[in-house]
């Protein structure tokens, strides 16, 4: 069986508006574009290395980097016609279409935030918020074995589902274990920085 790493936290940093904007082009999509997305964006990866956050990163001192905007991603019936991505896009290969339209639109920091809200939402599996926490606690006292003074902590790490044949037993506890304990998480937070700098910039100092 293959070495598994238990669950990782990815923090990522973006201004208050583009979170906003993320949030709201996710929940604008149809279930059907957020699977086409979906698969686009797990075929996507995002440029990314020392070189290129260091052109990231002279570009923001020069203040040559632009926002990104998404354009694109709002029409609906551009995402489906080929023919349209190949015209806006310059190139006649499928996969070079995508990257040169998903580059232009999506940053790495959309690119992990976008994939985390649609790897939520079309998750098929209802995981009962009561069994949730629970198993958050096992995986912190028993595993990670943190220091808790939670009574509701089970004292052995051992869980009983019952439910009768086909009633998805098997895929709750596999769902359930896979979001608490493996699964990666993406936690937005607010670019503190640069809403600084824009309130300061109204300052007369």
């Amino acid at each position: 069986m293959p070495k598994r790493f238990t669950k990782k936290i990815q923090y990522v940093c973006l201004p208050e508006k583009r979170i906003a904007e993320i949030e709201s082009l996710v929940s604008s999509w149809s279930y059907d574009t957020k699977e086409f997305m979906r698969a686009r964006l797990n075929q996507y990866t995002p440029p990314k290395g020392l070189f290129f956050q260091l052109v990231s990163y002279v570009k923001d001192l020069l203040s040559l980097s632009k926002e990104k905007d998404f354009v694109i991603l709002r029409e609906p019936e551009i995402l489906t016609d080929w023919q349209r991505r190949f015209e806006l896009s310059g190139e006649t290969i499928p996969r070079k279409a995508w990257n040169n339209i998903l580059e232009k639109e999506v940053s790495s920091k959309d690119h992990a935030l976008l994939l985390a809200l649609l790897n939520k939402e079309l998750s098929d599996v209802h995981i009962p918020g009561d069994l949730e926490d629970l198993l958050e606690k096992i995986y912190k006292a028993h595993i990670r074995k943190e220091y808790t003074s939670d009574t509701g902590v089970p004292k052995a790490p051992l869980l009983l589902l019952t439910g009768t044949s086909g009633s998805g037993k098997s895929a709750t506890a596999i769902e359930a274990i896979e979001k608490v304990i493996f699964s990666k998480e993406v936690r937005p937070e607010v670019d503190l920085d640069q809403k600084k700098t824009k309130v300061m910039a109204s300052e007369p100092f």
